[in-house]
């Protein structure tokens, strides 16, 4: 350490090095809480060197590099006005799960009562946008993470840019690596007026689903690669409030994948033989696969209006509009199905008469595992006027080669 200005404005520059130590046993001995974290391997080692220098108003750590158990982080950090700080930093770290140092989702010990008590306050959706969390620090930095984990979501090369401060959030120029795709975009939280108001953009392209849904509701019904374009705005107290009174646009295309738990071929050849008056087709899987699923959609008051869905589904091309409620993650879709081939299941060999008929598909329930299902009266209806196009045909042929 040297100092300089003694007497005057202090200065102390110098090198600091800490060997490696028990964060939780620091604290402890400091008489201070010890955090409670989802893995009790978590904060116990830690070492420190830098390069610093300390003023009476500031404080630069130059050359910093930390060991945090398994993370290895490197960079700046600078503290400027003492009496209203502004931190300032540019951070990398080569790996970090921070999911190990959220506090457990359940106490030791706690009932299912207390269980879902506290599952249901960690919602997401529930988190406030509270003007004095983000007045009560002032953040301006650029961090990078190689490998990240948070929520249960991996994501790697990550790099933002993150600002902080006067009832403000906002973090841009995002861009992570994820589930075989990338995202790039910007977040913004705005709490410094009565009413706070949420801001996001971004693009997702390329991300494979079913490891990506699975990492969200731990099953998927879903498969496939996933492109995604979202600019939403909301107003509201929480998460959940910005959802539900959102406006913008969205557009989405999945391509190659699958749908577990419905059957496309099987569902229309149902409703076929059923308004025939035939057996039903032979039982197969539930499970339905697409060439691709794409449209847009123009969100107001959370509601996301699409009036171009289409889907390459199976034997069938589907189109269709409907309404997907972002809070609360309900559908509503009417469809199109149009037969493009012969089905290949046994007992449906009369559907390649009718290649081109439409059938008419109603989409309702939640986001993941919507009930779908033919309009039967009008599946019968249709297939009467198709008999009777085709008898009034038979008979005009009759007439002509007679």
């Amino acid at each position: 350490v040297r100092v300089s200005g003694i007497g005057q404005a202090t200065e102390v520059t110098g090198t600091v090095q800490l060997a490696d130590f028990d964060p939780r046993d620091l604290l402890s001995r400091f008489s201070l809480a010890v955090p409670q974290t989802s893995d009790e391997a978590a904060l116990r080692r830690a070492s420190v060197t830098s390069q610093f220098q300390i003023s009476p108003t500031a404080a630069t750590f130059e050359d910093l590099s930390i060991r945090l158990d398994d993370s290895r982080i490197s960079g700046s950090f600078i503290v400027t006005d003492f009496d209203d700080p502004m931190y300032r930093f540019t951070l990398a770290a080569d790996q970090l799960d921070v999911d190990r140092y959220l506090p457990p989702q359940t106490p030791p010990g706690a009932d299912d009562q207390a269980a879902a008590e506290n599952s249901e306050q960690r919602r997401a959706g529930d988190i406030s946008l509270s003007s004095e969390a983000l007045s009560a620090i002032n953040v301006d930095a650029n961090v990078s993470v190689g490998q990240l984990r948070i929520a249960g979501l991996d994501f790697s090369n990550v790099a933002t840019s993150l600002v902080v401060g006067a009832g403000r959030m906002l973090i841009d120029s995002a861009h992570a690596d994820l589930y075989g795709g990338t995202f790039d975009g910007r977040f913004r939280v705005d709490a410094s007026a009565d009413v706070p108001t949420m801001l996001l953009q971004g693009n997702a392209a390329n991300l494979q689903l079913a490891p990506l849904i699975v990492a969200l509701a731990e099953s998927a019904n879903f498969s496939g690669v996933g492109s995604f374009d979202i600019d939403l705005e909301g107003r509201g107290p929480t998460v959940t409030d910005n959802l539900r009174s959102a406006a913008g646009t969205m557009g989405f295309e999945l391509t190659n994948g699958a749908i577990e738990g419905f059957n496309v071929d099987k569902t229309l050849c149902r409703a076929f033989n059923t308004a025939r008056r035939q057996s039903a087709p032979r039982d197969v899987p539930d499970r339905s696969t697409f060439e691709s699923i794409r449209g847009t959609a123009t969100v107001t008051n959370g509601i996301a209006v699409t009036n171009d869905l289409i889907a390459t589904v199976d034997s069938a091309q589907v189109r269709g509009s409907g309404t997907l409620a972002l809070a609360d993650q309900v559908m509503d879709y009417a469809l199109e199905a149009r037969l493009t081939r012969a089905v290949p299941i046994a007992g449906c060999s009369e559907m390649e008469r009718i290649v081109g008929f439409d059938f008419p598909l109603d989409v309702k329930g939640p986001l993941s595992g919507p009930d779908i299902s033919p309009d039967y009266g009008e599946v019968i209806e249709r297939v009467l006027e198709y008999q009777l196009r085709e008898e009034v045909r038979d008979r005009l042929l009759e007439r002509i080669f007679d």
